[in-house]
């Protein structure tokens, strides 16, 4: 049997809006399974249980009282502990905020709780969000679902791990320079980084810089669709405009879709085992591309070889070109630069047989309506947890 941490922020959805189960229910299956996992990952760092089942509560009675239901309706979500959150603690994983407790939600926030979600807590991000990895001297380090000895990535690292462990089945995050997509990438997860305008950020310190944007992470592409949905929208103080959706059915056709294909970023250090692995998921993906007979194929180019996306013409096909002086550069560049991981530090914090770091923690820091998450412990991850990281 399925259980209810392990479905689809979809699939709840569907069970809620039938009446198959309570919003209380939902959250009570994945708070069980933040005190199982997260003393180990570390990746919610600031409980609201008390608001969270009043929040239940309300949507139950909203749905017995036959009121219209919001699009996230019931379902469990944390924020990163970036977004402005009224009366729950905001640090931005900063010593100086570390008792912060703002008066009022930013816009993000207003947009998902008018929506119906029930906010259980905040996520964990390096201090003010600056890094690739998350840890920092308020909660110290968030692990990998996988290995919490290995980083989850970040910024949104926190987010990424809370839902490939099945915490929540939606959590958001931010990207200036891919805190949205790689946590997911570490984690297994799916983070999407939106066209600049199309989720707006209010307060904004400026609002005509391109760059940062919130957007949705989930653990599968209708999920994050679904999220999405109750993100986007245009705000009068902020200039840029975006896409508004509707964002699916996403079962429709693939005739016509066209994908550009990296696997480096034109020469840029990868893992042999992560390239390796992409290699695989490029050949499968030609091979589905076949199946379903597109009209104009994938297109994949290496910008090794001075492909330009636009002088490629639908169905040609430029993969893993690598011969040549460009190509053997290339690769004596990844050699060069490559991360030996072996025995060495992953990220500061947390070592390869070490334990999940907790360096500067301060956990007698809850004085305000919130309550301490379950900190990190010594012992690994139950094998349990990784088999979850993908939802059945």
């Amino acid at each position: 049997m399925t259980e209810l941490w392990q479905r689809s922020a979809t699939d709840l959805q569907r069970l809620l809006a039938g009446g198959q189960v309570s919003a209380r229910e939902v959250l009570e299956a994945h708070v069980a399974r933040i005190h199982e996992v997260n003393p180990t990952v570390n990746a919610i760092v600031t409980l609201s249980l008390e608001r969270a089942f009043d929040d239940a509560a309300r949507a139950d009675e909203a749905q017995a009282a036959g009121e219209p239901l919001g699009l996230l309706h019931g379902l469990p979500i944390a924020h990163k502990d970036l977004a402005e959150t009224a009366g729950i603690r905001t640090t931005m994983g900063s010593p100086v905020f570390a008792d912060h407790v703002p008066e009022r939600d930013e816009l993000l926030i207003q947009r998902l709780r008018a929506a119906g979600c029930v906010t259980v807590g905040k996520t964990n991000t390096p201090e003010f969000g600056a890094g690739s990895h998350t840890y920092n001297p308020v909660f110290g380090a968030t692990g990998n679902p996988h290995d919490p000895s290995r980083s989850a990535g970040g910024s949104s690292g926190g987010a990424a791990a809370a839902l490939a462990s099945g915490m929540v089945p939606l959590a958001d995050g931010s990207d200036l320079g891919g805190s949205l997509r790689n946590p997911a990438s570490f984690c297994g997860i799916i983070g999407l980084r939106p066209t600049p305008g199309t989720v707006p950020s209010w307060p904004s310190g400026d609002p005509w810089d391109p760059l940062p944007t919130e957007g949705p992470m989930g653990r599968t592409a209708a999920d994050v669709a679904l999220f999405l949905e109750a993100m986007v929208g245009p705000h009068p103080e902020v200039p840029f405009r975006g896409a508004v959706g509707p964002f699916g059915p996403l079962d429709r056709s693939l005739a016509g879709l066209r994908v550009a294909w990296s696997p480096d970023a034109g020469g840029l250090a990868v893992e042999r085992a992560v390239r390796d692995a992409l290699a695989v998921e490029l050949h499968e993906a030609l091979a589905l591309q076949d199946e379903v007979n597109l009209s104009h194929g994938l297109v994949v180019v290496d910008p090794r070889i001075g492909g330009d996306v636009g002088d490629v013409q639908g169905g040609d096909r430029v993969v893993g070109r690598r011969e040549g002086a460009t190509g053997e550069a290339a690769r004596a560049r990844h050699r060069r630069d490559r991360v030996e991981i072996g025995d060495q530090v992953v990220f500061p914090g947390v070592r390869r047989h070490g334990r999940v770091g907790r360096r500067g923690a301060r956990p007698g820091l809850v004085q305000h309506r919130h309550e301490a998450a379950p900190r990190p412990a010594a012992s690994r991850i139950p094998s349990a947890l990784r088999a979850s990281s993908r939802p059945s």
